[in-house]
């Protein structure tokens, strides 16, 4: 059986997952990151972990790699992914960010467009026309 090289958190950086794992702002899997780390820093195995957070041994082990290698940051964050850059406007995005995907899924439904890539709330391909706006349920047609 492989030995797992521990985890070793400084005051601050266990501080820091603290916190941030009690914050309630960030992204559920960064909190859900946080947790994992102070975790494995108590010495827990990968398989339990992996079992108490509703996740894959793999993944376990790939954070506790990427935490090794790269540091806390990069861990509590995503790595740049390859593609074209988003195109949504500014506009847009503040009226779609935050809103749950299944909101937003709906939304399109009615209108009759495409789901396209629903992520973390922000529909990436909504193009509004100029003449609705947002009510908070959907769009209103302004014309």
């Amino acid at each position: 059986m492989r030995k797992t090289i521990p985890i070793e958190l400084s005051a601050s950086e266990r501080e820091r997952l603290e916190k941030f794992s009690s914050s309630g702002t960030a992204l559920a899997r960064y909190i859900k990151h946080a947790n994992v780390l102070l975790k494995l820093a108590e010495g827990w195995p990968n398989q339990l972990v992996a079992q108490t957070f509703d996740l894959t041994e793999k993944t376990v082990i790939s954070l506790r790699k990427r935490f090794l290698s790269e540091g806390l940051e990069a861990c509590l964050k995503d790595k740049p992914r390859s593609g074209a850059p988003c195109q949504i406007d500014g506009a847009v995005k503040a009226v779609v960010e935050g809103i749950a995907p299944n909101t937003v899924r709906a939304i399109l439904k009615k209108r009759n467009s495409s789901p396209g890539n629903v992520n973390n709330g922000v529909f990436l391909k909504l193009e509004p026309s100029s003449s609705q706006r947002w009510n908070g349920t959907g769009f209103d047609d302004l014309g």
